[in-house]
């Protein structure tokens, strides 16, 4: 029994901090597992926003807003701008969410929500990714309440 929960416990530890692998300086930037964060902390968000817990929510807007910056300091990836695009198309959605969730406007925030995501969506049309398709998803996957 000893032995299954030392591979339990691996296990968990890759698959958290996998999302969270970060290249080196003299590395290229792997933009797939910064978007990996983005994605990770917009669930949060929205399972946060689901449940109604603003202070919850407050929390991983600041996590996805440092994910955020992230993205903006990759200034080009496969010749695309992507720090440009994230600043003209994904910011201006995501700093009116922040707004809202700031509040403690639930109901805006849903909403705010749903045009981040249609940011992602605009974002990777603009950079002929289009079959990257973000949606919401209600699902809970984490060993976290969101109440």
């Amino acid at each position: 029994m000893k032995k299954l929960s030392v591979s339990i416990g691996f296990a968990l530890y890759f698959l958290c901090t996998f999302n969270f692998i970060q290249a080196s300086e003299s590395e290229e930037v792997e933009l797939a597992h910064i978007m990996s964060n983005l994605q990770y902390f917009m669930h949060k968000v929205g399972l946060s926003i689901a449940a109604e817990n603003n202070k919850l929510a407050k929390f991983y807007v600041h996590e996805l807003e440092e994910a955020i910056e992230e993205v903006l300091e990759v200034e080009s990836y496969d010749d695309y701008p992507i720090g440009q695009f994230t600043k003209s198309i994904l910011l201006p959605a995501f700093l009116t969410l922040d707004e809202k969730i700031e509040s403690a406007d639930m109901d805006a925030a849903d909403e705010e929500y749903e045009k981040v995501i249609k940011a992602c969506n605009n974002c990777h049309m603009a950079t002929k990714h289009e079959f990257i398709k973000i949606q919401r998803n209600d699902a809970n996957p984490y060993l976290q309440s969101f109440k």
